[in-house]
Protein backbone atom coordinates (compact mmCIF):
# COMPACT_ATOMS: atom_id res chain seq x y z
CA UNK A 1 0.00 0.00 0.00
CA UNK A 2 1.31 3.34 -0.51
CA UNK A 3 2.02 5.58 2.65
CA UNK A 4 -1.20 7.81 1.70
CA UNK A 5 -3.64 4.64 1.07
CA UNK A 6 -2.51 3.27 4.70
CA UNK A 7 -2.68 6.41 6.49
CA UNK A 8 -6.32 6.74 5.29
CA UNK A 9 -7.00 3.11 6.26
CA UNK A 10 -6.02 3.34 9.74
CA UNK A 11 -7.96 6.49 10.49
CA UNK A 12 -10.96 4.63 8.91
CA UNK A 13 -9.75 2.11 11.61
CA UNK A 14 -9.78 4.84 14.12
CA UNK A 15 -12.90 6.07 13.03
CA UNK A 16 -14.81 2.58 13.51
CA UNK A 17 -13.22 2.06 16.67
CA UNK A 18 -14.48 5.28 18.03
CA UNK A 19 -17.87 5.20 16.54
CA UNK A 20 -18.87 1.79 17.43
CA UNK A 21 -22.00 2.26 19.91
CA UNK A 22 -20.40 5.54 20.37
CA UNK A 23 -24.51 6.70 20.56
CA UNK A 24 -25.61 4.09 22.91
CA UNK A 25 -22.47 3.13 25.28
CA UNK A 26 -22.95 3.84 29.10
CA UNK A 27 -22.88 7.83 30.04
CA UNK A 28 -20.25 7.87 32.58
CA UNK A 29 -21.41 9.72 36.08
CA UNK A 30 -19.36 12.45 37.14
CA UNK A 31 -17.83 14.61 34.29
CA UNK A 32 -19.22 13.06 31.40
CA UNK A 33 -22.91 13.46 32.74
CA UNK A 34 -21.97 16.44 34.67
CA UNK A 35 -20.22 18.13 30.78
CA UNK A 36 -23.72 17.33 29.23
CA UNK A 37 -26.05 18.43 31.72
CA UNK A 38 -23.70 21.99 31.56
CA UNK A 39 -24.40 22.12 28.21
CA UNK A 40 -28.16 21.39 28.08
CA UNK A 41 -28.58 24.15 30.63
CA UNK A 42 -26.49 26.74 28.92
CA UNK A 43 -28.78 26.43 25.78
CA UNK A 44 -31.89 26.61 27.67
CA UNK A 45 -30.93 29.50 29.49
CA UNK A 46 -29.44 31.02 26.71
CA UNK A 47 -26.25 31.99 29.52
CA UNK A 48 -22.93 31.31 27.67
CA UNK A 49 -21.07 32.94 31.02
CA UNK A 50 -22.04 30.51 33.63
CA UNK A 51 -22.56 26.65 34.10
CA UNK A 52 -25.59 25.36 35.75
CA UNK A 53 -26.31 21.87 36.88
CA UNK A 54 -30.38 21.50 37.11
CA UNK A 55 -31.40 25.25 38.69
CA UNK A 56 -28.93 25.94 40.35
CA UNK A 57 -25.25 27.57 38.92
CA UNK A 58 -22.38 24.87 39.19
CA UNK A 59 -19.08 25.55 40.73
CA UNK A 60 -18.26 21.83 40.67
CA UNK A 61 -17.27 22.88 37.07
CA UNK A 62 -13.51 24.48 37.23
CA UNK A 63 -12.62 24.15 33.46
CA UNK A 64 -12.86 27.05 31.41
CA UNK A 65 -15.70 27.36 28.73
CA UNK A 66 -14.53 26.48 25.43
CA UNK A 67 -15.57 22.83 25.56
CA UNK A 68 -18.96 23.47 27.01
CA UNK A 69 -19.50 26.06 23.93
CA UNK A 70 -18.95 23.33 21.51
CA UNK A 71 -20.86 20.73 23.28
CA UNK A 72 -23.80 23.34 23.21
CA UNK A 73 -23.52 23.83 19.37
CA UNK A 74 -23.21 20.19 18.79
CA UNK A 75 -26.65 19.67 20.64
CA UNK A 76 -28.09 22.55 18.91
CA UNK A 77 -26.87 21.32 15.94
CA UNK A 78 -27.56 17.38 16.27
CA UNK A 79 -30.10 17.13 18.76
CA UNK A 80 -29.34 16.42 22.48
CA UNK A 81 -28.44 12.55 22.47
CA UNK A 82 -25.67 10.91 23.49
CA UNK A 83 -24.06 11.07 19.71
CA UNK A 84 -23.75 14.43 19.53
CA UNK A 85 -22.21 13.98 23.31
CA UNK A 86 -19.72 12.66 22.25
CA UNK A 87 -19.21 14.03 18.51
CA UNK A 88 -16.84 16.99 19.29
CA UNK A 89 -14.56 14.28 21.02
CA UNK A 90 -14.77 12.21 18.15
CA UNK A 91 -13.89 15.01 15.51
CA UNK A 92 -11.05 16.29 17.90
CA UNK A 93 -9.58 12.55 18.07
CA UNK A 94 -9.37 12.60 13.97
CA UNK A 95 -7.38 15.95 13.69
CA UNK A 96 -5.56 14.71 16.48
CA UNK A 97 -4.09 11.28 14.44
CA UNK A 98 -3.60 13.11 11.29
CA UNK A 99 -1.68 15.77 12.85
CA UNK A 100 0.70 13.33 14.49
CA UNK A 101 0.97 11.32 11.42
CA UNK A 102 2.24 14.72 9.34
CA UNK A 103 4.16 15.38 12.22
CA UNK A 104 6.03 12.29 12.25
CA UNK A 105 6.00 11.62 8.26
CA UNK A 106 7.75 15.13 7.98
CA UNK A 107 9.92 14.78 10.40
CA UNK A 108 11.08 11.06 9.35
CA UNK A 109 9.51 8.73 7.42
CA UNK A 110 5.94 7.66 6.74
CA UNK A 111 6.92 4.23 8.45
CA UNK A 112 6.95 5.82 11.79
CA UNK A 113 4.02 7.87 11.07
CA UNK A 114 2.13 4.81 10.20
CA UNK A 115 3.56 2.92 13.05
CA UNK A 116 2.90 5.19 15.74
CA UNK A 117 -0.64 6.00 14.29
CA UNK A 118 -1.16 2.25 14.20
CA UNK A 119 0.08 1.60 18.07
CA UNK A 120 -2.21 4.97 19.31
CA UNK A 121 -5.59 3.62 17.66
CA UNK A 122 -4.87 -0.11 19.63
CA UNK A 123 -4.42 1.36 23.32
CA UNK A 124 -7.27 2.66 25.58
CA UNK A 125 -5.72 5.91 26.37
CA UNK A 126 -6.41 7.46 23.13
CA UNK A 127 -9.95 5.90 21.91
CA UNK A 128 -11.53 4.65 25.44
CA UNK A 129 -12.46 5.75 28.24
CA UNK A 130 -12.47 9.54 29.12
CA UNK A 131 -10.46 10.44 25.94
CA UNK A 132 -11.78 10.04 22.36
CA UNK A 133 -15.33 8.44 23.07
CA UNK A 134 -15.87 10.74 25.66
CA UNK A 135 -18.16 13.66 26.22
CA UNK A 136 -15.51 15.31 28.24
CA UNK A 137 -12.73 18.00 27.72
CA UNK A 138 -9.76 15.29 27.44
CA UNK A 139 -9.94 14.60 23.13
CA UNK A 140 -9.84 18.13 22.15
CA UNK A 141 -7.51 19.39 24.89
CA UNK A 142 -5.23 16.77 23.28
CA UNK A 143 -5.46 17.83 19.93
CA UNK A 144 -4.75 21.58 21.09
CA UNK A 145 -1.98 20.51 23.49
CA UNK A 146 -0.51 18.15 20.85
CA UNK A 147 -0.73 21.02 18.11
CA UNK A 148 0.84 23.68 20.25
CA UNK A 149 3.87 21.30 20.96
CA UNK A 150 4.17 20.03 17.36
CA UNK A 151 4.48 23.99 16.22
CA UNK A 152 7.11 24.52 19.14
CA UNK A 153 9.12 21.63 18.29
CA UNK A 154 9.40 22.49 14.31
CA UNK A 155 10.09 26.25 15.17
CA UNK A 156 12.94 24.71 17.38
CA UNK A 157 14.50 22.95 14.42
CA UNK A 158 14.15 25.38 11.81
CA UNK A 159 10.93 26.32 11.09
CA UNK A 160 9.63 29.40 10.29
CA UNK A 161 8.69 31.93 12.95
CA UNK A 162 4.72 31.50 12.18
CA UNK A 163 5.14 27.71 14.04
CA UNK A 164 5.84 29.44 16.58
CA UNK A 165 2.47 31.90 16.43
CA UNK A 166 0.52 29.08 15.59
CA UNK A 167 1.85 27.12 18.58
CA UNK A 168 1.27 30.04 20.95
CA UNK A 169 -2.43 30.34 19.85
CA UNK A 170 -3.28 25.99 19.68
CA UNK A 171 -1.46 26.35 23.70
CA UNK A 172 -4.15 29.02 24.54
CA UNK A 173 -6.88 26.61 23.24
CA UNK A 174 -5.69 24.21 25.26
CA UNK A 175 -5.77 26.02 28.20
CA UNK A 176 -9.53 27.75 27.35
CA UNK A 177 -10.29 23.74 27.10
CA UNK A 178 -8.98 23.16 30.06
CA UNK A 179 -7.13 25.16 32.41
CA UNK A 180 -4.16 24.76 34.25
CA UNK A 181 -3.43 21.11 32.68
CA UNK A 182 -1.17 22.28 30.23
CA UNK A 183 1.42 23.52 32.99
CA UNK A 184 1.93 19.07 33.13
CA UNK A 185 3.93 20.14 29.50
CA UNK A 186 5.71 23.24 30.48
CA UNK A 187 8.75 22.21 32.10
CA UNK A 188 9.64 19.80 29.57
CA UNK A 189 8.76 22.36 27.28
CA UNK A 190 10.97 25.02 28.52
CA UNK A 191 13.65 22.90 29.14
CA UNK A 192 13.97 21.29 25.64
CA UNK A 193 13.84 25.04 24.65
CA UNK A 194 16.79 25.64 26.58
CA UNK A 195 18.68 22.98 24.88
CA UNK A 196 17.77 24.44 21.96
CA UNK A 197 18.72 28.21 22.90
CA UNK A 198 20.70 28.82 19.96
CA UNK A 199 17.75 28.99 18.13
CA UNK A 200 16.45 31.96 19.92
CA UNK A 201 19.37 33.70 19.67
CA UNK A 202 19.46 33.34 16.14
CA UNK A 203 15.61 34.89 15.49
CA UNK A 204 14.87 37.48 18.50
CA UNK A 205 12.58 39.10 17.11
CA UNK A 206 10.11 36.15 16.56
CA UNK A 207 10.78 35.54 19.89
CA UNK A 208 9.76 38.93 21.22
CA UNK A 209 6.69 38.95 19.07
CA UNK A 210 5.63 35.56 20.95
CA UNK A 211 6.43 36.91 24.41
CA UNK A 212 4.25 39.75 24.13
CA UNK A 213 1.68 37.84 22.18
CA UNK A 214 1.77 35.68 25.32
CA UNK A 215 1.44 38.71 27.68
CA UNK A 216 -2.14 39.64 25.48
CA UNK A 217 -2.86 35.78 25.58
CA UNK A 218 -2.60 36.22 29.10
CA UNK A 219 -4.23 38.69 29.92
CA UNK A 220 -7.15 37.22 27.30
CA UNK A 221 -7.75 34.31 28.98
CA UNK A 222 -7.92 36.25 32.58
CA UNK A 223 -10.37 38.32 31.52
CA UNK A 224 -12.37 35.66 29.85
CA UNK A 225 -12.39 33.40 32.63
CA UNK A 226 -12.64 36.37 35.50
CA UNK A 227 -15.91 37.18 33.74
CA UNK A 228 -17.21 33.68 33.77
CA UNK A 229 -19.51 32.54 36.16
CA UNK A 230 -19.87 35.73 38.12
CA UNK A 231 -23.51 34.25 39.49
CA UNK A 232 -22.28 31.09 40.73
CA UNK A 233 -21.18 30.90 44.63
CA UNK A 234 -18.04 28.86 44.50
CA UNK A 235 -16.51 27.72 47.95
CA UNK A 236 -13.93 29.19 50.03
CA UNK A 237 -14.75 32.90 49.02
CA UNK A 238 -13.60 32.19 45.43
CA UNK A 239 -15.36 34.59 42.98
CA UNK A 240 -15.17 33.66 39.31
CA UNK A 241 -13.65 30.65 37.86
CA UNK A 242 -9.82 31.94 37.12
CA UNK A 243 -10.00 31.71 41.17
CA UNK A 244 -12.00 28.40 41.48
CA UNK A 245 -9.62 27.00 38.62
CA UNK A 246 -5.93 27.97 40.02
CA UNK A 247 -7.36 27.27 43.51
CA UNK A 248 -9.41 23.96 43.36
CA UNK A 249 -8.21 22.16 40.01
CA UNK A 250 -4.64 23.41 40.30
CA UNK A 251 -2.95 23.93 43.85
CA UNK A 252 -6.12 21.80 45.67
CA UNK A 253 -4.96 18.70 42.95
CA UNK A 254 -1.78 19.06 43.95
CA UNK A 255 -1.05 19.85 47.02
CA UNK A 256 -4.77 18.18 49.10
CA UNK A 257 -4.20 14.37 50.15
CA UNK A 258 -8.15 14.48 50.42
CA UNK A 259 -9.35 15.94 46.73
CA UNK A 260 -10.30 13.17 44.90
CA UNK A 261 -8.11 10.23 44.34
CA UNK A 262 -5.12 10.62 46.63
CA UNK A 263 -1.73 9.90 46.28
CA UNK A 264 -0.28 6.62 44.95
CA UNK A 265 3.48 5.83 44.74
CA UNK A 266 3.13 3.62 41.62
CA UNK A 267 0.34 5.80 39.63
CA UNK A 268 3.12 6.07 36.67
CA UNK A 269 3.11 2.22 36.29
CA UNK A 270 -0.64 1.59 36.37
CA UNK A 271 -1.25 4.41 34.28
CA UNK A 272 0.91 3.00 31.70
CA UNK A 273 -0.37 -0.51 32.19
CA UNK A 274 -3.78 1.14 31.87
CA UNK A 275 -3.39 3.53 28.94
CA UNK A 276 -0.74 2.25 26.97
CA UNK A 277 -1.71 -2.09 27.17
CA UNK A 278 0.78 -4.43 26.70
CA UNK A 279 3.08 -2.13 24.20
CA UNK A 280 4.58 -0.13 27.07
CA UNK A 281 5.95 -3.52 28.26
CA UNK A 282 7.93 -4.57 24.84
CA UNK A 283 9.13 -0.98 25.29
CA UNK A 284 10.02 -1.86 29.05
CA UNK A 285 12.52 -4.57 27.38
CA UNK A 286 13.64 -3.12 24.36
CA UNK A 287 15.47 -0.42 26.88
CA UNK A 288 16.47 -2.75 29.11
CA UNK A 289 17.91 -4.74 25.92
CA UNK A 290 19.52 -2.02 24.29
CA UNK A 291 20.62 -0.79 27.63
CA UNK A 292 22.42 -4.01 28.20
CA UNK A 293 23.87 -4.01 24.56
CA UNK A 294 24.35 -1.23 23.77
CA UNK A 295 25.27 0.39 26.84
CA UNK A 296 24.23 3.76 28.32
CA UNK A 297 26.89 6.40 26.65
CA UNK A 298 26.17 4.63 23.29
CA UNK A 299 22.21 4.38 23.93
CA UNK A 300 22.36 8.00 25.23
CA UNK A 301 24.38 9.06 21.84
CA UNK A 302 21.78 7.36 19.46
CA UNK A 303 18.50 9.21 21.13
CA UNK A 304 20.56 12.73 20.65
CA UNK A 305 21.16 12.04 17.38
CA UNK A 306 16.98 12.32 16.95
CA UNK A 307 15.64 15.67 18.24
CA UNK A 308 12.00 13.96 18.41
CA UNK A 309 12.74 11.48 20.70
CA UNK A 310 15.14 14.07 22.91
CA UNK A 311 11.96 16.26 23.38
CA UNK A 312 9.83 13.14 23.85
CA UNK A 313 12.02 12.20 26.57
CA UNK A 314 11.78 15.52 27.92
CA UNK A 315 8.23 15.90 27.82
CA UNK A 316 7.47 12.89 29.44
CA UNK A 317 10.02 13.24 32.23
CA UNK A 318 7.89 16.48 32.86
CA UNK A 319 4.50 14.98 32.84
CA UNK A 320 5.29 12.06 34.57
CA UNK A 321 7.51 13.55 37.43
CA UNK A 322 4.49 16.38 38.04
CA UNK A 323 1.65 13.57 38.29
CA UNK A 324 4.46 11.21 40.41
CA UNK A 325 4.43 13.53 43.30
CA UNK A 326 0.68 14.96 42.57
CA UNK A 327 -1.70 13.60 45.62
CA UNK A 328 -4.37 13.04 43.00
CA UNK A 329 -4.26 12.28 39.47
CA UNK A 330 -6.21 9.55 37.14
CA UNK A 331 -5.05 7.37 34.68
CA UNK A 332 -6.14 9.94 31.32
CA UNK A 333 -3.94 12.18 32.90
CA UNK A 334 -1.09 10.66 31.34
CA UNK A 335 -2.56 11.16 27.48
CA UNK A 336 -0.38 13.67 26.50
CA UNK A 337 2.60 11.68 26.41
CA UNK A 338 1.34 8.72 24.33
CA UNK A 339 2.16 9.89 21.20
CA UNK A 340 5.62 10.36 22.22
CA UNK A 341 5.88 6.92 24.05
CA UNK A 342 4.03 5.53 20.36
CA UNK A 343 7.15 7.50 18.16
CA UNK A 344 9.89 6.12 20.49
CA UNK A 345 8.18 2.38 20.62
CA UNK A 346 7.95 2.62 16.49
CA UNK A 347 11.63 3.40 16.79
CA UNK A 348 11.65 0.27 18.66
CA UNK A 349 9.67 -1.50 16.18
CA UNK A 350 11.68 -0.61 13.40
CA UNK A 351 14.79 -1.07 14.24
CA UNK A 352 13.71 -4.92 14.75
CA UNK A 353 12.41 -5.02 11.55
CA UNK A 354 15.40 -4.11 9.83
CA UNK A 355 17.08 -6.58 12.12
CA UNK A 356 14.90 -9.68 11.76
CA UNK A 357 12.06 -8.92 8.99
CA UNK A 358 9.93 -12.06 9.86
CA UNK A 359 9.49 -9.97 13.80
CA UNK A 360 6.64 -8.10 11.44
CA UNK A 361 4.14 -11.25 11.96
CA UNK A 362 4.36 -11.78 15.96
CA UNK A 363 3.49 -7.57 16.01
CA UNK A 364 0.97 -7.48 13.55
CA UNK A 365 -1.07 -10.73 15.40
CA UNK A 366 -0.65 -8.53 18.71
CA UNK A 367 -1.59 -5.47 16.96
CA UNK A 368 -5.07 -6.93 15.36
CA UNK A 369 -5.58 -8.89 18.74
CA UNK A 370 -5.67 -5.65 20.53
CA UNK A 371 -7.84 -4.40 17.50
CA UNK A 372 -9.98 -6.69 17.76
CA UNK A 373 -10.49 -6.76 21.88
CA UNK A 374 -11.26 -3.15 21.42
CA UNK A 375 -13.83 -3.31 18.36
CA UNK A 376 -15.31 -6.34 20.84
CA UNK A 377 -15.47 -4.61 24.06
CA UNK A 378 -16.53 -1.24 22.74
CA UNK A 379 -19.68 -3.64 20.65
CA UNK A 380 -20.73 -4.64 23.84
CA UNK A 381 -21.37 -1.63 25.59
CA UNK A 382 -24.20 -0.49 26.12
CA UNK A 383 -25.86 2.26 28.48
CA UNK A 384 -28.32 0.23 31.08
CA UNK A 385 -30.18 3.25 31.55
CA UNK A 386 -31.44 3.75 28.04
CA UNK A 387 -34.04 0.94 27.55
CA UNK A 388 -35.23 1.62 31.48
CA UNK A 389 -35.91 5.14 31.36
CA UNK A 390 -37.41 4.83 27.87
CA UNK A 391 -40.66 3.02 30.38
CA UNK A 392 -40.77 6.90 32.00
CA UNK A 393 -40.20 9.06 28.15
CA UNK A 394 -43.90 9.34 27.61
CA UNK A 395 -44.72 10.87 31.38
CA UNK A 396 -41.58 13.09 30.68
CA UNK A 397 -42.56 14.12 27.56
CA UNK A 398 -46.45 15.14 28.53
CA UNK A 399 -45.19 16.86 31.67
CA UNK A 400 -42.79 19.78 31.91
CA UNK A 401 -40.97 19.87 35.13
CA UNK A 402 -39.39 17.07 37.45
CA UNK A 403 -38.62 17.47 41.27
CA UNK A 404 -35.27 15.47 41.95
CA UNK A 405 -33.15 14.80 45.01
CA UNK A 406 -29.77 16.87 45.54
CA UNK A 407 -28.05 13.52 45.13
CA UNK A 408 -29.86 12.17 42.59
CA UNK A 409 -27.17 10.20 40.17
CA UNK A 410 -25.56 12.77 37.50
CA UNK A 411 -25.80 9.81 34.54
CA UNK A 412 -29.85 9.29 35.50
CA UNK A 413 -30.66 13.21 35.42
CA UNK A 414 -28.47 13.53 32.17
CA UNK A 415 -31.52 10.56 30.78
CA UNK A 416 -33.96 12.22 31.77
CA UNK A 417 -33.13 14.74 29.91
CA UNK A 418 -32.24 12.55 26.80
CA UNK A 419 -36.47 11.92 27.15
CA UNK A 420 -37.23 15.53 26.96
CA UNK A 421 -34.26 17.83 26.28
CA UNK A 422 -36.78 20.78 27.20
CA UNK A 423 -37.26 19.24 30.26
CA UNK A 424 -37.55 21.65 33.71
CA UNK A 425 -35.71 19.82 36.41
CA UNK A 426 -35.86 21.56 39.85
CA UNK A 427 -34.06 20.07 43.01
CA UNK A 428 -34.75 20.35 46.62
CA UNK A 429 -38.45 20.88 47.75
CA UNK A 430 -39.37 22.85 44.90
CA UNK A 431 -42.95 22.07 43.28
CA UNK A 432 -43.31 20.29 40.02
CA UNK A 433 -45.05 17.66 37.83
CA UNK A 434 -43.09 15.43 38.61
CA UNK A 435 -40.94 13.35 41.40
CA UNK A 436 -38.05 11.78 41.53
CA UNK A 437 -37.52 9.87 44.84
CA UNK A 438 -36.12 6.62 46.21
CA UNK A 439 -38.75 3.97 46.55
CA UNK A 440 -39.89 0.70 45.31
CA UNK A 441 -41.86 0.56 42.42
CA UNK A 442 -42.17 -1.28 39.19
CA UNK A 443 -40.17 1.11 37.02
CA UNK A 444 -37.29 1.53 39.98
CA UNK A 445 -33.74 2.81 38.25
CA UNK A 446 -31.21 2.64 40.15
CA UNK A 447 -32.77 2.83 43.44
CA UNK A 448 -35.16 6.09 42.38
CA UNK A 449 -39.16 6.11 41.04
CA UNK A 450 -41.06 8.45 38.88
CA UNK A 451 -44.07 9.76 40.15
Amino acid sequence: MTSKALFLLLILIASILCAINIGSAEVQTWDEARRGINAIRMLQTEDWWNYRFLDQTDSFNTKPPLFTWMLALSFKWFGVNIWSLRLPSLLAMLAYLSYLWTWIKGWKNSRLADTSLAILISVNGIIGFHVARSGDTDMLFLLFLTVGLGEFFWYLNGAKATRLYCALGAILLAFLTKGVAIALILPGAMAYAWRKKAVWQQKIRPALFVLAGTAVAGLLAYYLCSQFGLATDYPNEQNNLWQAMFLTDGIERFSNSEFESGYHWDYLLVALDLGFGPWIYLLYAAVIFLLFTLGWKTLYRRVKEDELLVFSLFLFCSVGLLLTISQSKHQWYLAPTYPFLAYALARVINFMLEWKGFLAYPILLIWLVLIGFKAMHHYQDQDPLTPLTENWKDDLLNYTSVVVPDNAPQQLLFHLYLCNPELQIVTGAASADLRLQKGDCPDKILGYCLE
